[in-house]
């Protein structure tokens, strides 16, 4: 029954002619060159990949280092200048000025959009509008009513 194993010296060598058959298959240098052409860009980048890998990938990463840094130094900016209660207020004092003068108030029901009726039955008024807002303009038909309050 050992007789009909096969040696390891054989494997090696139907491995060593199958790897030189492949080889020989592919095309020459000259033949690629005809069929492909690379962008200025990506042979610039094969250059400096090949001529110092750890450079290559330190330029990939320099643009998120970068975006990093810039995003410490707002967090840091806005933190210390919302720290002066001066600024903060000037802040708050603007958006709350901002939003007295428009309000914008969406509503979406609770319901599947798919068994919201086709037309608009019954509109229905703002039950409460904040003191000093008057009806600027209002726009009816059978799939919205849009009301703008001034």
């Amino acid at each position: 029954m050992r007789d009909n194993v096969l040696p390891e010296e054989f494997f090696y060598d139907l491995a060593a002619k199958a790897s030189d058959r492949m080889m020989e298959e592919l095309p020459s240098e000259e033949e690629l060159s005809q069929r492909l052409s690379f962008s200025p860009a990506f042979e610039r980048r094969m250059e400096l990949l090949f001529a110092n890998p750890k450079q290559a990938r330190a330029h990939e990463h320099r643009a998120w280092r970068v975006l990093a840094i810039a995003a410490v130094i707002v967090i840091m900016l806005i933190t210390a200048l919302m720290s002066v209660s001066a600024v903060r207020q000037a802040v708050f004092k603007f958006f709350t000025t901002l939003y007295e003068k428009y309000i914008v108030v969406w509503y979406a029901p609770e319901d599947n959009a798919l068994t919201a009726p086709e037309t608009i039955l019954e509109f229905r008024e703002p039950e409460y509008v904040p003191p000093g807002y008057t009806l600027d303009y209002a726009e009816k038909t059978e799939l919205f009513h849009f009301v703008y309050y001034l």
